[in-house]
């Protein structure tokens, strides 16, 4: 989740996007909380403009000072921080971005959302890791905003925020967070057994699990496919798989099931879908 978080915001800095902004918003929590969201979205959906704008228009939307004012405040972090990583100077990219984040308070933030400290610790060394592989990519690449942009591409799948039909006909792949306030024409929704969804570790709060569930769910507005495995491989053996929960709480009236190893559609209908 750390790099995630890292990432979006280097994306969001490099190529401006809804998605990225949804993640990093109030991450760490800077009073942006949820009415203040849903003022942007009913603003952005009664103009016709995407969540980026609308965040940037926040004083039109009427969005009280103090979480307009930390909205100004990232858009401030973010501006020009791809020059400020690679300021090409005698400190190197991966220095630069631990004190920028550090400054952020997304150091802090880390060890006041963990109840070990050595957890936290952690979590901080992986984007102290990060940040050495970032230096090793330089060190190949030259420091340059350019080198930070293929860096970004190659540690997570790139999202340009693109709307044309060619990039409307791609398949988006994001987590269940990322997709918040998003809707497509078909969403596929892999891997609903126990222990993914909801999660063995992340999922002690089973009632945010079924939030996260629904809100993935919900993001379909014509087809809607849910899969799971019957076995996966675990510690180098097979091991039987258990549907999720969530799955017995969905009606039954509205589900097609596909049980059996056969595929419910025939190689001539697979044409006419394309």
């Amino acid at each position: 989740k750390e790099i995630k978080d890292i990432l979006a915001y280097l994306r969001f800095s490099i190529n401006p996007n809804d998605v990225g902004l949804r993640r990093i918003i109030n991450t760490p929590p800077r009073g942006i909380g949820d009415t203040t969201i849903e003022r942007l979205n009913e603003y952005a959906q009664r103009n016709k403009i995407n969540f980026v704008k609308a965040a940037h228009e926040w004083r039109k939307v009427g969005i009280p000072d103090k979480a307009g004012e930390s909205l100004a405040g990232l858009f401030d972090f973010l501006r020009g921080l791809p020059k400020k990583i690679m300021a090409s100077g005698e400190v190197s990219p991966g220095t630069l971005l631990l004190d920028l984040f550090r400054e952020l308070g997304y150091r802090d933030y880390l060890y006041t959302t963990t109840k070990e400290p050595h957890v936290a610790e952690k979590k901080w060394l992986f984007i102290e890791i990060f940040a050495r592989v970032l230096d090793s990519f330089a060190k190949k690449g030259g420091v340059t905003e350019k080198t930070l942009r293929e860096f970004v591409d190659a540690m997570e799948l790139r999202d340009d925020g693109s709307d044309s039909d060619d990039d409307r006909n791609k398949v988006s792949l994001m987590t269940l967070h990322a997709c918040k306030g998003l809707e497509f024409p078909c969403v596929l929704i892999v891997g609903v057994e126990e222990d993914l969804i909801p999660h063995k570790t992340l999922g002690s709060d089973v009632d945010e699990e079924r939030r996260l569930f629904y809100v993935g769910l919900t993001r379909a507005k014509e087809r809607l496919v849910l899969s799971r495995c019957r076995t996966r491989k675990r510690h180098g053996q097979l091991s039987p798989v258990t549907p999720s929960r969530f799955l017995l709480e969905l009606p039954k009236d509205g589900i097609q099931a596909h049980t059996s190893e056969f595929r419910p559609v025939s190689a001539v209908q697979r044409e006419t879908l394309f």
